[in-house]
């Protein structure tokens, strides 16, 4: 009698230490709450990512600051993971996306890396008692960030000191080019190239010189005209005619603004020194999705 009480009390142990390693396990563990098909957003004004993260803890009564650190760790993680995956997605060109290139050029990826690891905290919020959000940004125009248009010069392009085409005769010394592409339904790029209407070559980022990809970086998008910060006293500004490139995001201009290019020097100088905009109209941050 004695053996068999013994013995079911060590089943009903047997249970109860099963049941609460279940419990402990599904209710201890850290949780992603947005988990979602939109990874964040991207401002092209400022050529800046933004994304959010948010951890929690299912078992309020085991919640203590050091959970909260961790927490808030684990979310920073996650969102830098977000970071690297917008970014990926990103149009380097006309023909690939960002991902391409790192495929091809894999000790690219590792330097990428290195920069994706230096994101902006924005901000630490608490929406629930248990849970711990973080607001992120990297920003690849300024900063360490300067540095993702100095890796990509490097491993996919060569400097050309010279245009393909060449004219003669525009003699007005500016010092900016300008082009609106409004009207015309394009998707801003890492790298976009200028076309004129016979297909020839005006402007790619091979044109521009190693010190300026690593002091401006590239083309830069605005929004309206009154978002160009820096001041020229000569600018000249044309109106795209047509978008080109499997991935919409190179720019057709006419031949008349083509040639001036090709035979300007300030022009060219302009373009050397990476003085080009590019106006694509109010629009708000753009999501980008989870591939």
């Amino acid at each position: 009698m004695i053996f068999k009480y013994i013995r079911n009390c060590s089943v009903v142990f047997i249970l109860f230490c099963f049941f609460s390693f279940v419990y402990a396990n599904n209710h201890v563990d850290i949780i992603n709450i947005d988990d979602n098909s939109i990874l964040g957003k991207i401002d092209y004004s400022t050529l800046t990512l933004y994304t959010d993260s948010t951890s929690s803890w299912n078992n309020v009564d085991t919640y203590t600051r050091d959970v909260q650190v961790v927490l808030q760790n684990r979310a920073e993680i996650y969102a830098q993971n977000k970071l690297y995956y917008m970014f990926t997605s990103l149009v380097f060109d006309a023909d690939n996306k960002v991902l391409d290139i790192v495929n091809e050029y894999p000790d690219l990826n590792e330097e990428m890396l290195n920069i994706i690891k230096k994101p902006s905290l924005l901000g630490v919020s608490y929406p629930k008692r248990d849970s711990v959000k973080v607001d992120m940004s990297l920003p690849l125009y300024k900063n360490d960030s300067i540095s993702i248009f100095k890796i990509f010069y490097k491993y996919t392009f060569r400097y050309n000191p010279k245009p393909i085409l060449t004219y003669f005769g525009a003699s007005k010394d500016f010092d900016a080019l300008i082009i609106d592409a409004r009207s015309v339904d394009i998707n801003p790029a890492i790298f976009p190239s200028v076309y004129d209407e016979d297909g020839n070559l005006i402007y790619n980022v091979s044109f521009v010189t190693e010190e300026a990809i690593n002091e401006r970086g590239f083309l830069k998008y605005v929004y309206s005209p009154n978002d160009i910060n820096d001041k020229f006293k000569a600018p000249y500004s044309l109106v795209a005619w047509d978008i080109r490139g499997h991935n919409k995001c190179d720019i057709v201009i006419s031949n008349d603004d083509a040639r001036l290019i090709a035979a300007n020097e300030g022009l060219q100088n302009a373009i050397k020194s990476s003085k080009v905009y590019v106006i694509i109209g109010e629009r708000p941050p753009i999501n980008v999705l989870n591939r």
